[in-house]
C-alpha cells in the first residue's frame, strides 16, 4: 500500500502537473479531467481521484499533428 492520497485538490493537481490551477479547472470544466464536486452550486470545490489524475498525466499534450504526404 502506498502513501498516495486517494483524492487531490485542484491546487495539488496543478502542482503535480506543473501547470496553473486555472488549467486544471478548465480541464475539469471541459470533462477532460474527472472530478467530484464538493458543496453547493454557488460555493463549491473539487476533488480529483488519484487514478483520474494518473490517467490524465499519461495523455498526450497539445493538438495532434497533421501528417502531410510526401511531395505536398
Amino acid at each position: 500500500m502506498t502513501n498516495e492520497p486517494r483524492f487531490y485538490t485542484p491546487q495539488e493537481a496543478a502542482r503535480l502537473l506543473g501547470v496553473h490551477v486555472q488549467t486544471v479547472l478548465r480541464a475539469i470544466a471541459s470533462d477532460q479531467l474527472p472530478a467530484l464536486v464538493i458543496g453547493g452550486p454557488k460555493r463549491h470545490t473539487y476533488r480529483i481521484p488519484a487514478d483520474a489524475l494518473r490517467d490524465y498525466k499519461r495523455r498526450p499534450v497539445g493538438r495532434p499533428r497533421r501528417v502531410l504526404a510526401a511531395g505536398r
